[in-house]
């Protein structure tokens, strides 16, 4: 059983805030580096789905798939990101 004060790796909340995005040219991926409780921070990697209202999603919507540990630093988290994340990293 999970206690309210807990979270799981990946979970967001209410109090993350987005502190950068990166996005693929395309418009389809990008990463988010969040600022999580405690100061601390962590980056996802997600996909755009696209709406499917025959299937009961009319707008599209954001998914994540691949979520780092923590970092003191956003730079750091970033930074990670940039070194992990194929598309990115050849961005350059």
């Amino acid at each position: 059983m999970m206690l309210a004060t807990q979270q799981r790796i990946g979970e967001e909340t209410m109090t993350d805030r987005i502190a950068k995005t990166l996005t693929d040219p395309t418009a389809t991926r990008r990463v988010v580096v969040l600022e999580i409780r405690g100061g601390l921070f962590r980056w996802k990697e997600e996909e755009l789905i696209p709406a499917d209202p025959e299937n009961g999603f009319p707008l599209p919507e954001w998914r994540g798939w691949r979520v780092s540990g923590l970092f003191a630093l956003g730079q750091e988290a970033e930074h990670e990101a940039r070194m992990t994340v194929a598309w990115l990293r050849e961005a350059g």
